[in-house]
């Protein structure tokens, strides 16, 4: 049968993932719970990804390298041509689109890779200390190397201590960030000079709001704050915590244009760094990738580039030991921490700075 590998969950750090695997092992197997659609909608797996995102240079990159094509689909899929700018995508979507735009290319490029959906893994398959695979719905699914994809709320990690396997110890940043996003219709008069408009105010809780022109002929608008109010979801009170930024351009757009979604909301209380670089003993066969190892407040915009550059660590990693060795683990994880160290601690900072002080 070869060598092969499994990856749990589907979003851009599994689909990443699974694109790098398949060129160090003979068979990638896919796992995600939920139905994944044909066509580019939100999944209720992934809550934040009905908002505004921003794909850095370094992950648009390495995404273009491993999927060719990548950027015509997307364009032909209605993603937004914008100025190019050195630090950003210069191609502006909704997550769903680019989610299920890599999804097709990986099915249709790399036939050593399957995606199965609606299917939910229980725990891992452990032998002899090691992890030989999972299981789903009583069925043991056997591979030589088991990646979590599957967010920062990974019980993989849990399983493994209820085990005896250490726990890794866990940073955290209190951010409280509260986010309300609608989607309005883009007109062709509408301003267009640039990808995102940011606008942080501090004296009124870090009220935060960015603007993203995406596919449809629309605009993904999300309002956010730090410590303070979240964005209301009634819609005349959401306009109206719009017009309280210093800049009033997003207020006017939704002034102008009747929202074509209700108000989503999210929120996020802390970011988080699991530190599996630190793990002394972790099982051989097993990793853990994206925000199962650290998840950013997502006023950031770094999540998905951090998830493809430790895919690309990951490469790395094999090229050197192999899917099967022990070494892996500890070898990922060290070169994982040097992907996310500088940008961890510069959103960290930038994070504890806008903390209010007590009474």
């Amino acid at each position: 049968m070869g060598t092969s590998a499994i990856v749990i969950g589907a979003g851009l750090g599994g689909l990443s993932t699974a694109r790098v695997l398949s060129d160090h092992v003979d068979q990638v197997l896919v796992l995600e719970r939920d139905r994944l659609p044909q066509e580019a909608v939100a999944r209720p797996s992934v809550p934040q990804g009905r908002h505004a995102h921003v794909l850095l240079a370094s992950g648009q990159r390495l995404l273009d390298s491993w999927f060719p094509g990548l950027a015509d689909e997307l364009a032909a899929g209605g993603a937004v041509r914008v100025p190019a700018d050195p630090g950003f995508l210069s191609s502006s979507m909704s997550q769903p689109l680019l989610e299920c735009t890599i999804r097709g290319l990986l099915s249709r490029q790399r036939p050593n890779v399957i995606i199965s959906d609606e299917t939910a893994v229980d725990g891992l398959l452990l032998e002899n200390g090691r992890v030989v695979g999972v299981d789903v719905d009583g069925a043991r699914h056997r591979a030589d190397l088991v990646v979590a994809c599957s967010g920062r709320h990974t019980r993989f990690l849990d399983q493994l201590a209820h085990l005896g396997f250490p726990a890794p110890r866990v940073s955290e940043v209190h951010i409280d960030v509260a986010c309300g996003t609608c989607v309005v219709p883009r007109r062709p008069d509408d301003f267009t000079g640039a990808l995102v408009v940011t606008v942080d105010d501090p004296v009124l809780g870090h009220r935060v709001g960015m603007m993203v022109p995406v596919e449809g002929d629309q605009w993904i608008i999300t309002l956010a704050s730090l410590h303070g109010d979240g964005p209301p979801d009634d819609p005349a009170a959401y306009e109206d915590f719009a017009r309280s930024l210093p800049v009033p351009l997003i207020a006017d757009a939704l002034a102008q244009a009747e929202a074509v979604t209700p108000v989503m909301t999210y929120r996020m209380a802390t970011s988080q760094r699991r530190h599996v670089e630190q793990l002394k003993r972790t099982p051989p066969g097993f990793v853990v990738l994206g925000d199962a190892i650290c998840s950013f407040n997502p006023l950031h915009a770094q999540g998905m580039s951090s998830a493809a550059l430790q895919a690309r660590a990951l490469g790395q990693a094999i090229a050197r030991y192999g899917p099967s060795s022990p070494r892996l683990p500890r070898a990922f994880y060290m070169r994982a921490a040097k992907v996310i160290g500088l940008p961890w601690r510069i959103a960290a900072r930038a994070d504890a700075g806008t903390a209010r002080p007590g009474p």
